[in-house]
């Protein structure tokens, strides 16, 4: 906790500094960009924003504009990149938008283009990014489209808006409910990615402990489930279907917390229809080839899945 706190003043610190060149650099009106090259080596602003915009505020947009972009662009430190695009973040030019997306395609400047391109309420942009990127970079462009996101956004956060990285423990059961997946799923007709998405929705949030929502706290969930498992009994296997399906079904089999959120009936009915689809001999077959492979979901089905339940869906795990 003090080891936070002292961050977190270090980064102030360091965001004050950072304000009071820049409040030098725009007080004298023949400094040019270049000026800056050098200034803010070794002032890591990766903290609180406020210093730096409130400096952007107290001087000329368009000078700002020019200043920020000139940093991005040209920067040789990573302290003067991030710099610029804290102050593109407090400006409305329009042409910026395409630099924010092409510096942000770089790891370690994604999150700040993509709260840069938030700000200015870019969407376009922000779903074109998060579709290029992973981890933190595409969580913060997903968060950016959930803020500014209207009904007809929903068909784009539930197909695209969840990654497949460890990030996204932290948005599933929030993007699940504001992109209203429980009325979606449930629909008698639905397209093959819902299926797959769904079961990704589901198997994301059984290990989302700690990070986001967790299953037995996404109120739908039961629905959500039951729906899941009866699209997935006319559909064809394949390896992520298998997997997604069997971490669902061995959470919910084996959860105990489910019991306050879950009907017994409803419970055993979802855990019976999943069993029944993964015991099937074209879905033991793939499981068997997906444990086989080396497959990166291989070592997570094991984890996932317990012995007991391993034998009743006809393979075995040790």
């Amino acid at each position: 906790m003090r080891s936070q706190a002292r961050k977190s003043s270090g980064w102030r610190r360091k965001s004050a500094e950072a304000a009071r060149i820049l409040d030098q650099h725009f007080a004298r009106p023949g400094s040019s960009p270049p000026d800056l090259a050098r200034s803010f080596h070794g002032l890591d602003v990766h903290g609180p924003r406020e210093h730096i915009s409130a400096a952007a505020l107290r001087a000329d947009e368009q000078r700002v504009s020019r200043t920020g972009r000139w940093l991005v662009r040209h920067g040789t430190d990573r302290c003067a990149v991030f710099v610029g695009l804290r102050l593109l973040a407090n400006t409305i030019s329009p042409e910026d938008v395409e630099l924010l997306k092409m510096i942000g395609l770089l790891r370690e400047f994604g999150p700040e283009a993509a709260e840069a391109l938030t700000r200015r309420g870019a969407i376009t942009a922000l779903k074109w990014l998060a579709e290029r990127t992973t981890e933190q970079t595409r969580l913060r462009a997903v968060e950016g489209v959930m803020r500014m996101d209207k009904s007809f956004e929903h068909k784009w956060l539930l197909r695209r808006g969840l990654g497949r990285d460890e990030m996204s423990r932290y948005l599933a059961g929030d993007l699940a409910t504001q992109a209203h997946l429980h009325e979606a799923i449930v629909r008698a007709d639905v397209p093959d990615w819902l299926v797959d998405e769904t079961g990704w929705f589901l198997a994301t949030m059984t290990g989302a402990h700690g990070v986001g929502v967790v299953l037995e706290n996404y109120p739908p969930g039961d629905l959500v489930a039951a729906a899941h498992v009866r699209h997935l009994s006319s559909r064809k296997t394949t390896k992520e279907r298998y997997y997604t399906a069997a971490a669902t079904c061995a959470y919910i089999h084996q959860t105990d917390a489910l019991s306050r959120s879950w009907s017994p009936d409803a419970r055993a009915a979802v855990v019976e229809a999943y069993i029944a689809v993964l015991a099937r001999r074209e879905w033991v077959e793939t499981a068997h080839a997906l444990l086989r492979s080396g497959h990166h979901l291989a070592a997570a089905l094991t984890r996932a899945v317990p012995g007991e339940l391993s034998a009743k869906l006809g393979w075995q795990n040790p």
